[in-house]
Formats: structure tokens, C-alpha cells, sequence
């Protein structure tokens, strides 16, 4: 956690159970994934209190290999304007050109949790053309699920459904309101995220990871595609994503070749110390000029 500078007010301890309400400003949530924020007491030199903070991350690891009309390119060599490979009903298939690649960074960690990356083994599934790392609520496309692995989805959406996205102008007033609009079946497929799939395997490592995801060109803000990922059908993600989740950094963008004079915002330089899944299936750190003062490598 950082950018947190002060307690703007604090109610005054209640007898008894001693609850009382903190109220901060300036605090910036960095990374999707697991993040932690402290209180710290000047006096005493000392943590008093640790706050565990989830946040969301639907998206691919770094050099996931995606479909395209030239054959699998890494997600992160994708740019805007690629035409990507999608999914039609009974193994039809046809092309959208992606609007947005997006980036984030993924703080993933050694505690069980949904928001961590999960490995699908290529031992696990013969389609696969290398092991798939995903996050862990990244929907994946099947003939059939379980009655309940459905459950389970259909419990997730209603209650993902129930949320809703503002959007608002650069001084705070609201546009549009949105709510999402997810199910379980897609065309003749039925979504099932890695959290509940016993086929994956969660990775437990404390580390940052470097994450992606793509939206194609559309016709509504909320949809989306099935598209192939390491050999398999995967979820794109809809652009209302880019409202819910705006810590995402958009690195290409269709918007940026229509109108020049729009700037996109670029984070995660190479001079950051990330982490990223290569495909020997080891986590490694990006090549950069403080690589040897922090470097770090784990077996998965």
C-alpha cells in the first residue's frame, strides 16, 4: 500500500468494545490481487494493526500465447488493430479486432485466495500448447460443468450482478450507471473460473506479477468473447471492466489511432521490478538495471 498520508478524523473509542471509525485520504490501492494496509502509532515505534484488502484481477499472466489471424503472439505483444481468433456456436469461428490491451499488476500471495494466479498443466489438459496461468476468477469455456460448479457460478454472477459501475466526468458527476450483465452459459459453452476448478492449481508465492487482459471490438459495453488462450477457449474481458477496474493501464488502444491527441496513461515501466511467468514455468523477475539487487527466482 502507499500514497496515504493522514487520518482525516477518527471517532473516540466506544466503552466497552473499543470500535471506533478511521477515515484516510489520499490511500491508492496499486495492484489487483492481495494487499495489506497497516496502522502504525508514531508513539510507540510500532504496528498496531494490519488490514488484509482483496481487490480484483481478471486477466492473463504475462506470455499467455493468444490466437490471432498470424498464428499465437504473447498478450503483451499485442497491440490494437490485431484481429484475434473468436469462438461462434457449434465450433464456428470468426475475427474482432482488439480495441484495448490493458495491464495491471497482480500482488499475489502466499495465503488461499481467489484473487491469486492459478496454473492449469498442460498434463491436466491435452489441448493446451504450453501450462496456462490465469487469475483465479478468469472464466474459462466447457462442454459441460458439474451441477455444482454451476451452482457455484450462477451464485457468483448474481451476486456480481447486484453491483453497480459510475461512471462520472472530470469533476465527479455521475454520466451513466451500469450493471453487469454476467451468466453462467455463453452460446453453447458454460463459464467456470479456476476457484473452482479441481484441475488447477493455485500458486502460492508472495510476489507481483504482471497481468493482461484484452477487450475486442463490440457493439455493447458488456461484451465479451470466448477466445483461444495456450490452445484453449478463454474469456476476453467486456470494456465496462476498464470502469470497475481503473487501476488497469491501457498500453494500446484503438482510441489513440483514431484521435492522436489523446494520451494514454502508461505505468510499470522497465526500470520496475515485476515479476512474470516465463514458459519454463518458472517466476522471474523482468530484465532491468536493478534486476541484481532484487532478484528472485522460484520454482513453480
Amino acid at each position: 500500500m502507499n500514497n496515504f498520508n493522514q487520518v482525516v478524523s477518527s471517532g473516540t473509542p466506544t466503552a466497552g468494545n473499543g470500535n471506533y471509525d478511521l477515515i484516510f485520504s489520499n490511500v491508492v490501492i496499486p495492484y489487483g490481487g492481495n494487499n495489506q494496509l497497516s496502522l502504525f502509532d508514531k508513539g510507540s515505534n510500532k504496528v498496531l494493526y494490519t488490514f488484509e484488502i482483496e481487490t480484483s484481477g481478471v486477466c492473463f499472466a504475462e506470455n499467455t500465447k493468444i490466437l490471432t489471424n498470424k498464428g499465437y503472439l504473447p498478450i503483451q505483444k499485442i497491440k490494437a488493430g490485431t484481429p484475434v481468433k473468436i469462438y461462434l456456436r457449434n465450433g464456428g469461428f470468426d475475427y474482432r479486432e482488439v480495441k484495448h490491451v490493458i495491464k495491471n499488476t497482480l500482488s499475489n500471495s502466499k495465503k488461499h485466495s481467489i484473487q491469486n494466479i492459478y496454473k492449469l498443466s498442460k498434463s491436466k489438459n491435452p489441448q493446451l500448447i504450453e501450462d496456462l496461468y490465469v487469475t483465479g476468477s478468469h472464466a474459462l469455456f466447457h462442454d459441460s460443468i458439474t451441477e455444482d460448479q454451476y451452482d457455484k457460478m450462477n451464485k457468483l454472477y448474481k451476486h456480481y450482478n447486484k453491483c453497480e459501475i459510475v461512471k462520472t466526468d472530470a469533476s465527479g458527476k455521475e454520466v451513466e450507471r451500469y450493471k453487469s450483465k454476467m451468466g453462467v452459459k455463453y452460446m453453447d459453452k458454460f463459464k467456470l473460473i479456476p476457484y473452482y476448478d479441481d484441475n488447477f492449481e493455485e500458486v502460492n508465492e508472495d510476489c507481483l506479477c504482471n497481468i493482461y487482459h484484452i477487450v475486442l471490438e463490440n457493439n455493447s459495453i458488456f461484451d465479451y468473447y470466448a477466445i483461444y488462450a495456450n490452445g484453449i477457449l478463454c474469456e476476453s474481458t467486456p470494456e465496462l471492466t476498464m470502469l470497475r477496474v481503473p487501476s488497469y493501464s491501457v498500453i494500446s488502444s484503438l482510441e489513440e489511432k483514431r484521435n492522436p491527441v489523446l494520451k494514454l496513461s502508461l505505468t510499470h515501466s522497465d526500470e520496475d521490478n515485476y515479476f512474470v511467468f516465463d514458459n519454463k514455468q518458472h517466476l522471474m523477475s523482468l530484465s532491468n538495471k536493478r534486476q541484481n539487487k532484487r532478484k528472485r527466482i522460484a520454482t513453480l
